[in-house]
């Protein structure tokens, strides 16, 4: 078994190089932003019920499933679209109203919310499994 690293959540998200995002012409994101995302993601676990079952950290988050790639990746979409949020305005370019970012928040948005869905799921079932188990052996 091995664990979630930031190189493979790059490979997740396919943000291994400049040629994955014509868009931003380098990295989406940094390797600071994915850390932190880790962390986040490894805290959303350890604070679903039941609480003390299977605690992980950053650096130890398993990754036998996609689980923790969707916690990550979760956190680190949730973060870019708080600061696409409060970036976002319009403006008029000639007779047209432009808002760059519009299409990157819906997208941010509705990857974030599908990755927390997948997680928040599949965490809820194992804590569950694991909290099961302890108590009367193994299920299933």
């Amino acid at each position: 078994m091995g664990y979630v690293t930031p190189d493979e959540v790059r490979h997740y998200i396919e943000d291994r190089n400049a040629e994955d995002n014509d868009f931003d012409n380098d990295l989406s994101f940094s390797n600071e932003e994915i850390q932190v995302a880790m962390r986040r993601a490894a805290r959303a676990y350890n604070s679903i019920l039941p609480l003390g079952v299977d605690v992980v950290t950053p650096d130890k988050m398993p990754d036998v499933t996609e689980m923790f790639f969707d916690g990550v990746i979760w956190k680190l979409y949730s973060a870019r679209l708080a600061r696409l949020g409060r970036n976002d305005f319009d403006f008029n370019a000639g007779d047209v109203d432009v808002s760059p970012e519009t299409k990157r928040i819906a997208f941010f948005g509705r990857e974030a919310k599908a990755a927390e869905e997948r997680f928040k799921e599949a965490a809820q079932d194992v804590k569950g499994t694991i909290n099961i188990s302890s108590g009367y052996g193994p299920v299933g």
